[in-house]
């Protein structure tokens, strides 16, 4: 996904995230438009902004089936939106344009088969209350990984009770 905006550089993410009717089809079940609206305000507030394939791939110096390979893989994070769009949100990367040292490891104790990269995403970014008031992608972006680990090796026995 490109911008419009011609101040926009090829290197910095842009896209937007999915439309909240996307959203609850696969994840919520059926809610209101304010539930929706909230939703939607959730997803562009935490998950935002993303890099679009070709951007990503610039960025980081690899083809396109070396992309392919490090998504399947779960070492870099690929969202789609329900057009079928993939998106690669910014959050994986640290200040120096690197991925983040573990989002694998996290990524397939969290989500063994990636098979919910959303909710991997909005797990990564959302401040919680466990990390004082910071994300895991923010912990692990200040080389603090085991608290990471420990809380998505929890929340992934919680989830298959």
């Amino acid at each position: 996904m490109t911008s419009s905006d011609p101040s926009h550089r090829a290197d910095e993410p842009t896209g937007s995230a999915p439309e909240a009717t996307d959203v609850e089809k696969a994840r919520l079940g059926r809610r209101s438009s304010a539930a929706e609206t909230r939703t939607q305000a959730t997803w562009e507030s935490t998950v935002e902004p993303f890099y679009d394939g070709a951007s990503l791939m610039r960025l980081l110096a690899i083809s396109t089936e070396e992309l392919d390979r490090a998504s399947n893989a779960g070492e870099v994070l690929r969202t789609r939106t329900a057009d079928g769009t993939d998106l690669y949100p910014s959050f994986q990367l640290n200040a120096s344009a690197e991925l983040l040292t573990g989002l694998r490891e996290v990524l397939t104790v969290l989500d063994p088969g990636l098979d919910d990269p959303w909710g991997d995403a909005l797990w990564l970014t959302a401040v919680v209350r466990r990390f004082e008031g910071r994300s895991a992608a923010k912990l692990m972006r200040m080389g603090e990984l085991r608290p990471v680990q420990t809380a998505a090796r929890q929340d992934r026995a919680t989830w298959d009770r």
